[in-house]
């Protein structure tokens, strides 16, 4: 339970953060990793499963999770 709070305040924080950047100038990638987070933050109490998250968003989920580990 710690944990899963530990894990939810990094999310939270890190999803502030990226709120708070200037959207003018961030690549495609970055913004697609932002539409992420957000979306991953507004469904923390009904998680949505990686894959379906990455068709929500218009790529595979292969490409997905190689632009989201290239970004964060």
């Amino acid at each position: 339970q710690q944990l899963a709070a530990g894990v939810s305040l990094q999310l939270a924080a890190t999803l502030y953060a990226a709120a708070r950047q200037p959207h003018d100038n961030l690549s495609p990638h970055q913004q697609l990793v932002n539409r992420a987070k957000f979306l991953l933050q507004e469904r923390l109490e009904n998680p949505t499963p990686i894959p379906q998250l990455a068709r929500e968003l218009n790529v595979s989920y292969a490409t997905f999770r190689r632009i989201f580990r290239q970004i964060t």
